[in-house]
């Protein structure tokens, strides 16, 4: 059979029902032009001579032919407000670049009036087969693709067999304006009056031509568990007029007004804009004067920066050719004008306040334990005997605010607290966020940093806690320098604009052949960007004691170890320590590991949340000292794969994944000589993913053994009585 068929309209989405062959339809730039975005058989010419409508007229209506599509579509529409649509599709271009997704290959346009249109090719998804069922998988595919992202403008009705879609480069009937390509780096560069203006006139831009890019894995991946899935419940969110009702009315229009001060409006225009949603959605409206603190505070949080530099006058060339009228050229300080500021501590010379500092360490090590002592003394307030250890500074009580991932808060985090004596009214934890749809998501500081900042300018907060940093980073690839960078380089800023100190914790890697400054899971981007660096592990000389040290201060001298040890479910401070980093993470006559299984260890972790470069792999086992040698055994150990991804030549690479179903660490006997750690895990019965022999439990026992020893307890606690009658927090 042959999808060469198209259902078409001009002058207006109500002329439809002409039903031709894609080669007959020349769109001449005329205005309110459309086509369906799905592909037919000459069937569907056939079916509308007998399928007529109430005026008697051909129709395609209720159609049950299978169709074809080139491309998934995607629709950011907004009635109210165009700079809330352009945010929603910088946050899905971002996403994109987290999934590895190379963003050339998506098509994005403006569509003249209200919003911006997207196509990713079928050749992403390893390619469509003709079904009747397309339009809903596309929408399941959509819904879990775009999950957590938050966003409110996105029309998930658009996802049926006949829907109709505006021809690119065709004007709009009301705005005069053209539907017209952009590219994603435009979508995240252009304000909203450079696009209107580029759109006054067709426009044509070059593109990534669909041969030069292959499946991408975590789509392909997508697509395939969306067969047989049923799309989410309509929830009407997606109905521009829809009411929005108490407990979803400040989100949304503090959205509203977060997008449109990052456009660049003032306080009026924001307040209008206000007004308005409020008067016509909110149900029931809220005070006017809500309304115009919502603004002041959106426009205060968003100011611009002084401008204590000098810019050029440089004109530069526009995107479209010609002159931009805008000034451009370097941003330079001139240092006379920098004020001099010194640096104050939370905790003296180890956690500065307006700064990031990392806490890192084993799991089970105890640095949970550590950030609620810190919690208890920052709420308590530092004063004659309640200070931290090596600390003489005076202050009052603040307040903290607390992100964990890893740790119940009604079965760990309160009692810990409780039991140190902190004041629990000071203690806020930061368990969700609530997005433009109303819908409670788990926060990720690469999307939802204004919301963090929203419940920081509520608070008098002194510290936040973010446990582990790595569980907030909402898809970001915690081993790439850049992804890293583009998402610690805000939250400096955050910490630096409320005067607040955050401490981020992050496990580290296996093996002892690394500086400990090298040591932390992940790229060294997370090191680059902390002021300060501390390490907890356990004491040399003492398996009971846990020591507390920093081996990276910028702005600091050296200082003392301090030790601390957890007895009995408490929590104790054991004074100063001259134990060092180095010296806590150098192998010891316990551990009997050899080089290869933590080369097993690190691929494990590496390629945990999907596959990985082959190149990237490598790359990284050579700085963490894993030799090239090494690193082969461990991938046969494994049976780590690798394969061919994007064609050949300069347009393919290659990319190394765990086979399904190794995602388990166990301790197993290998062939007793040489001990291994494997992960055994049968795939589930009804996963989406494809059975592999080399996960199935039989072939395990054959290599491994028939029964296999599970993972020793991470680490026993001391039940001595305490050694002095130091007070504890």
């Amino acid at each position: 059979m042959t999808f060469d068929y198209i259902d078409t309209a001009k002058g207006g989405a109500n002329r439809r029902n002409n039903v031709m062959r894609i080669a007959d339809f020349h769109p001449d730039g005329g205005t309110d032009v459309y086509r369906t975005y799905l592909r037919f058989t000459e069937e569907l010419k056939t079916y509308t001579t007998t399928n007529l409508n109430g005026r008697g007229k051909p129709s395609v209506a209720k159609y049950p032919g299978p169709g074809l599509a080139d491309f998934v579509p995607l629709d950011f529409d907004s009635e109210e407000n165009l700079a809330l649509a352009l945010e929603d599709v910088r946050r899905f271009v971002e996403h994109l670049d987290t999934l590895e997704v190379d963003r050339r290959s998506v098509r994005f346009y403006f569509s003249g009036m209200k919003g911006f249109a997207g196509e990713m090719p079928a050749n992403l998804f390893g390619g469509f087969q003709p079904s009747t069922d397309i339009t809903k998988r596309m929408r399941v595919l959509i819904e879990r693709l775009t999950a957590n992202l938050g966003l409110s403008t996105l029309d998930t009705a658009i996802y049926e067999p006949m829907r109709l879609w505006r021809v690119p480069n065709t004007r709009h009937g009301k705005s005069g304006l053209y539907k017209i390509p952009l590219t994603a780096d435009e979508a995240m560069t252009l304000d909203i009056e450079e696009i209107r203006a580029l759109a006054k006139m067709p426009r044509m831009i070059e593109t990534m031509p669909e041969g030069e890019f292959g499946a991408n894995f975590d789509l392909r991946q997508l697509w395939a568990a969306t067969k047989g899935a049923e799309p989410a419940p309509t929830t009407g969110t997606t109905d521009p007029d829809a009411p929005i009702t108490s407990g979803s009315r400040h989100p949304h229009l503090l959205s509203v007004a977060g997008a449109m001060r990052r456009q660049g409006c003032d306080e009026g225009e924001i307040l209008d804009a206000l007004r308005s949603v409020n008067a016509r959605r909110c149900d029931p409206p809220k005070e006017d004067a809500d309304l115009v603190t919502l603004a002041h505070d959106v426009v205060g949080r968003y100011q611009e920066e002084p401008q204590a530099y000098v810019i050029h006058d440089v004109k530069r060339t526009s995107s479209v050719g010609g002159e931009d009228d805008r000034l451009s050229g370097p941003v330079l300080v001139n240092m006379a004008d920098v004020q001099r500021e010194e640096v104050s501590w939370l905790w003296r010379w180890r956690i500065p306040f307006g700064k990031l500092t990392l806490l890192e360490g084993d799991p089970g090590l105890g640095k949970s334990w550590l950030t609620m002592a810190l919690a208890t003394s920052v709420t308590l307030g530092s004063h004659p005997g309640l200070r931290l250890p090596d600390d003489y500074s005076n202050s009052d009580p603040r307040s903290v605010l607390v992100m964990t991932a890893e740790d119940g808060l009604g079965d760990t985090v309160r009692p810990r607290l409780e039991d140190m004596g902190a004041d629990l009214t000071r203690v806020q934890v930061l368990t969700a966020v609530i997005n433009e749809q109303g819908r409670e998501t788990f926060p990720s500081l690469a999307r939802d940093l204004w919301q963090l900042e929203s419940a920081l300018s509520g608070g008098d907060y002194a510290l936040i806690i973010i446990d582990p940093i790595n569980a907030y980073l909402g898809g970001v690839d915690g081993h790439q320098d850049v992804d890293i960078r583009s998402v610690l380089g805000p939250l400096a800023k955050l910490a630096e604009k409320y005067g607040v100190a955050i401490l981020c914790l992050r496990h580290i890697t296996k093996g002892g052949r690394d500086k400990s400054i090298y040591r932390g899971l992940g790229s060294i981007g997370y090191t680059a960007a902390a002021r300060s660096v501390l390490l907890v592990g356990v004491d040399p000389d003492d398996e009971n004691l846990r020591v507390v040290v920093c081996h990276k201060h910028n702005l600091a001298p050296d200082s003392p170890g301090i030790a601390f040890e957890i007895q009995n479910g408490q929590f104790f401070w054991r004074g100063e320590s001259s134990v060092t980093a180095d010296a806590m993470l150098a192998p010891t006559s316990t551990e009997d590991r050899s080089v290869r299984e933590e080369a097993a260890d690190f691929l494990r972790e590496l390629l945990a949340d999907g596959p990985r470069r082959t190149e990237d792999v490598q790359r990284e086992a050579k700085r963490i000292g894993i030799s090239a040698s090494t690193l082969k055994r461990a991938r046969h150990d494994l049976n780590i794969r690798s394969e061919r991804v994007g064609g050949l030549g300069a347009a393919g690479w290659w990319e190394m994944r765990l086979p399904y179903g190794l995602t388990k660490r166990t301790n197993v006997p290998n062939d007793g000589h040489e001990s291994a750690l494997a992960a055994v895990e049968a795939t589930e019965p009804n996963s989406s993913a494809p059975p592999d022999p080399l996960s199935s439990s039989s072939l395990a026992a054959a290599r491994f053994g028939e029964s296999a020893m599970g993972s020793p307890a991470l680490e026993a606690y001391a039940s001595t009585p305490p050694r002095s009658a130091e007070s504890r927090h």
